[in-house]
């Protein structure tokens, strides 16, 4: 878990294992060994990976599900606006988690609608998901 986490901030953010190593004062092999679950970074590499990646170290150790941003230095207004954002993100996960757990999810070939539920999603059109990761929808003529 620590491992994989680790190799996800790296990627993300761009560093390669050597990158990161140099950044850190290691050697690219203790890198690797992290992220190989062969080794854990002790409490001062933890702190200092949380502080380069922005994330807590509960994040990295696998305590915590979820990554943090850091937007202490924006005005309310841009708070407000990124608190709505998120939350909206969220609402349409669950509505399309939702839909695939009930199969109403129509497809077509560049697109899927979401149809069928209700008027306020009639017609509303979302990015396709690819082949392998779709259900198919007992709705669908195809």
């Amino acid at each position: 878990m620590i491992g994989e986490r680790i190799n996800k901030l790296r990627t993300q953010n761009g560093f390669t294992q050597t990158t990161l190593a140099k950044r850190l004062g290691l050697s690219r092999s203790a890198i690797n060994a992290w992220e190989m679950g062969i080794s854990i970074p002790s409490t001062q590499y933890l702190v200092e990976l949380s502080k380069l990646f922005k994330v807590s170290t509960d994040y990295i150790l696998g305590l915590e599900p979820y990554e943090t941003i850091d937007i202490s230095d924006l005005n309310d207004t841009d708070k407000k606006t990124i608190y709505n954002l998120v939350t909206r993100f969220k609402q349409h996960q669950y509505a399309i988690d939702l839909l695939y757990k009930h199969d109403e999810i129509m497809y077509d070939d560049d697109y899927e609608t979401l149809d069928m539920i209700s008027p306020r999603t009639q017609g509303t059109v979302i990015p396709k998901i690819p082949k392998g990761k779709r259900k198919s929808s007992k709705n669908s003529d195809k």
